[in-house]
């Protein structure tokens, strides 16, 4: 449906209604023909007069124009022509609704978030009502006009003003308090409804910052006051053909205003009884009275809002062609993407992990934010990721695609040293690092990036098994060559028990802090883990720990001088050209124990305890009792089969048989690990991340005593 046949119908309405209550309208006519002459010069006055108000809305128009200029180019004439439907609206519709019906129209014609556009004209209102708020303080602290009789009316237009004003502040600097109470507000809803609340909400952000960033306040506010200029010598210019009686300058400014403060009301000044009291409390103050008060207040009305109203009628009828309630394709081209603010397509889903992060109050998705605000590149891709760092992918400012991770400054030296690690090593399965950059609160890598790549977990779910083994095997062969080559066995049990320490006892103390049904779960014996028991993970360190074989096995390991640290599925891409596999995200320090032994328990991180299907999944899992935990597992043939391929055949090629059962300690050691995040990043997985972590670390055991 066309927006025109939308909006003819209040105006067909409200044209009905002016003759039904005709005749009161015509009986204050009456008392205007009787007292007013009308000559050619009174017309060619009231002509000047109209051409005066129409200066004044270009004017505005011009401003409207000037202030989206940093996110859409647009024309003053069409912008005075969605200016004109405003006051036509604004003329019929009570509340001052033709504002949105303007901002609507700027929307859908410049194909841009309505929120923005309707932000912009709030603040645009916010202004005026200011201005004539101020004028009006003028006027009380002048003692022209007593304050009880524009009270309300003043600390309406003030209070209007500021909280406008003061709400636009609060989105332009991102308030927290403002961003936390959108993303519990978002947070009450179903996903669709939450991402459009989420995605308008951030629009509006995105575009009064590009807006302030660009607006100079000196030259929007002179062209406020050159409209204004323009009005009020309209009225001025009216009232002297009224034959009105004037006392000095304070008489001219008063009635060149009161007109304004009738139109300012929200009831919609085509309610001439509301505008004429709103008027007549400035207007009584000069003397006017009776008849004389009639005439002018009928005359004002008439040349503020008729000529403007009936223009607007005009270009709702021969201009007006938008669309109404156009529905949007779900996409995520790289145009749209590209251009956030457009309306081209729906692009809300692309940005539904950026959103979550954004309003959820994480650091480096508001440093992403600020840096796509900046121009230093778009967001077109904002990856799910498990460590301290950010992974996204951008359009730099050349047009070149990388994949991009940035981390906080203070932790600079881990994603420094996998920058260090990738630069270091060229091969052809291993991802080219592009450079580095430091900010003020950030440090962040480029990457390579191939839009033919696909992520192995992607990969391996479309094709037979066997292309998945010779991937694999073609990972470990070349993590061989490039780390392994030059090993040497050694026993160290001191390595071993600061391991243990660091990544679990360390982590788990972190993340239980955080959450305390996972404090309650770590302090039991045992645990009932999808209907069955293992011990809890006290009892069962400690029985690893007593068991002499058991802990030899895990202290005596081939140590390399480096180990990549995260060959993960996720961490693997394969390309869709020649299924040649890429490595990708190392993870080199901080891992103690350096060895194949420690990349294959974080392949079984993967393949064994199904750690992608966890990290993917939105269950809800909560203790039941006090130590009962149930998840899915999601593992799928696919990862079962695959799992068993590197056990049986992958692991006996590189690792000794101790350390062929020493990979399950590692692959559940690395999912307590992982709880330090999982707390924070996904709490509501935290406890089926612990249990298949508890449950690993079991079957370790069981290898030496079943």
């Amino acid at each position: 449906m066309s927006l025109k046949k939308v909006l003819i119908v209040p105006v067909i309405i409200s044209a009905i209604l002016l003759a039904v209550f005709s005749k009161t309208i015509l009986e204050s006519l009456e008392v205007l023909t009787k007292n007013v002459t009308i000559t050619p010069s009174f017309i060619l006055v009231i002509l000047a007069v109209i051409c005066l108000q129409f200066i004044g809305h270009w004017l505005r128009a011009y401003k409207t124009r000037y202030i989206l200029r940093p996110v859409r180019h647009t024309t003053t004439k069409f912008q005075f022509r969605a200016l004109s439907l405003g006051y036509l609206f604004n003329a019929i519709l009570p509340l001052r609704l033709g504002e949105f019906v303007r901002s609507y129209v700027m929307a859908t014609a410049d194909r841009i978030s309505w929120g923005l556009t309707l932000a912009v004209v709030l603040f645009e209102r916010s202004v005026d009502a200011l201005f004539l708020g101020s004028i009006a303080l003028v006027f009380v602290v002048l003692a022209w006009v007593g304050f009880e009789h524009i009270a309300i009316g003043l600390v309406a237009l003030l209070a209007f003003g500021f909280i406008i004003l003061a709400g636009g502040a609060a989105l332009i600097n991102e308030d927290k308090r403002l961003i936390h109470v959108i993303y519990r507000f978002s947070s009450m809803f179903n996903t669709h409804v939450k991402q459009a609340i989420r995605f308008k909400a951030w629009s509006i952000i995105y575009g009064l910052q590009q807006i302030a960033a660009n607006l100079s306040i000196a030259k929007y506010l002179s062209l406020s006051l050159a409209s204004w200029v323009f009005y009020f010598a309209s009225a001025a210019l009216l009232f002297t053909q009224l034959n009105i009686t004037t006392n000095g300058a304070k008489d001219v400014v008063m009635l060149s205003a009161a007109p304004y403060y009738g139109v300012s009301l929200p009831s919609g000044p085509g309610s001439l009884g509301s505008y004429s009291s709103s008027a007549n409390d400035i207007n009584a103050q000069v003397g006017l009275r009776g008849d004389e008060q009639l005439i002018f207040d009928l005359t004002s009305w008439a040349v503020i809002v008729l000529p403007v109203a009936l223009v607007g009628v005009a270009l709702l009828l021969s201009k007006t062609k938008e669309p109404f309630g156009r529905k949007l394709t779900k996409s995520s081209s790289r145009h749209s993407l590209m251009d956030k603010l457009s309306r081209e397509e729906d692009i809300s889903d692309e940005m539904e992990l950026f959103l979550e992060n954004y309003f959820s109050g994480n650091v480096l998705s508001k440093i992403v934010h600020r840096l796509e605000r900046s121009g230093e590149f778009k967001l077109l891709k904002y990856f799910k990721g498990g460590s301290d760092a950010i992974t996204i992918l951008a359009a730099e400012k050349d047009g070149r695609v990388v994949v991009k991770k940035i981390i906080a400054l203070e932790y600079k030296d881990r994603l420094k040293a996998q920058y260090d690690w990738l630069n270091s090593r060229k091969h052809k399965n291993i991802v080219k690092v592009l450079g580095e950059q430091t900010g003020s609160d950030y440090y962040a890598i480029d990457i390579h990036y191939d839009e033919q790549d696909d992520m192995f977990f992607d990969f391996l779910h479309s094709h037979p098994v066997e292309d998945s083994e010779k991937v694999l095997r073609t990972v470990w062969d070349s993590l061989h060559e490039i780390l392994y080559k030059k090993t040497e066995y050694r026993t160290d049990y001191k390595a071993l028990d600061t391991y243990v320490a660091k990544h679990i006892w360390g982590c788990l103390e972190k993340a239980s802090a955080v959450n305390t049904d996972l404090a309650t779960a770590a302090s039991c014996d045992a645990l009932i883990i999808n209907g069955k028991q293992y011990d809890g993970i006290h009892k069962i360190i400690d029985k690893i720990n007593k068991h002499e074989q058991a802990r030899m096995d895990l202290a005596t390991y081939a140590h390399a001088k480096e180990v990549d640290g995260d060959i993960a599925l996720d961490n693997i891409l394969v390309s869709r050209k020649n299924q040649k596999p890429v490595i990708i995200d190392p993870a080199p320090d901080g891992n103690i124990i350096n060895g194949p032994v420690f990349d294959f328990g974080k392949n079984m991180q993967s393949l064994y305890c199904g750690y992608e299907f966890l990290f993917r999944s939105n269950e809800v899992v909560a203790l039941e009792g006090v130590n009962k935990i149930n998840f899915q597992d999601r593992r799928t043939d696919q990862y079962v089969r695959l799992c068993e391929y590197v056990r049986n055949t992958l692991a006996p090629k590189y690792l000794s048989e101790g350390e062929q059962k020493a990979v399950i300690f590692h692959a559940a050691t690395l999912h307590i690990r992982r709880l330090k995040h999982q707390v924070y990043q996904n709490p509501s997985i935290a406890l089926a991340m612990y249990a298949a972590g508890v449950k690993a670390l079991n079957e370790f055991y069981w290898q030496y005593v079943k």
